[in-house]
């Protein structure tokens, strides 16, 4: 995982020399309204797979550079971990949480058509159960990382996609890491 991370940064530093990013309406002073849904498989032998969904308020404090809070909901499908269960159960979880992210639009493919971009984000997550093998509580550290492209639709929709990692729980063998994808319509003002 640690190879994938610094894989991502390396490619967003040398892109980051190709153009710096002035794109179309990520100027500072923007407020962005983006409603989103992700997929996930799990890199961890006791989760399937996970969704989150919810959606992204932010500001851009400069251009190209967007800071703020997402509201999320999780459904986890993890590996039942009862022994007397068969070893091919599941347990589904549901849940809640915030983060804070940043979103820096380093590269603009000019002519008002997009941009590619980093994110990082963290914050919590509280689930419907208590998870034995991430912890014996309902709520968790959740943290992602990604690299994206936004297309715009309108002057002020853009259609966003990202391939992301992302972390639930503590960061040792009881967390689940993924690997997934989100989709996004984001909204200008």
């Amino acid at each position: 995982m640690k190879k994938f991370i610094l894989m991502l940064g390396f490619l967003t530093m040398t892109m980051v020399g190709a153009h710096h990013a002035h794109a179309g309406n990520s100027s500072q002073g923007d407020i962005t309204i983006t409603p989103m849904v992700s997929g996930y498989g799990s890199l961890n032998s006791n989760a399937y797979y996970f969704m989150t969904y919810g959606v992204d308020l932010g500001y851009f404090v400069a251009n190209g550079l967007e800071l703020g809070v997402r509201g999320q909901g999780i459904y986890l499908n993890s590996k039942n971990t009862v022994p007397s269960d068969s070893a091919n159960a599941s347990y589904d979880l549901n849940g809640l949480g915030a983060e804070g992210f940043a979103r820096w639009h380093f590269y603009d493919f000019g002519n008002n058509a997009g941009s590619v971009f980093a994110t990082i984000g963290a914050g919590g997550l509280w689930m419907s159960d208590a998870y034995t093998p991430l912890s014996a509580t309902n709520a968790y550290f959740s943290g992602v990382t990604g690299l994206g492209v936004n297309m715009n639709m309108t002057d002020n929709v853009k259609f966003m996609a990202s391939a992301n990692y992302r972390h639930i729980g503590n960061f040792d063998s009881t967390g689940i890491d993924g690997l997934g994808g989100t989709l996004g319509l984001q909204f200008s003002f």
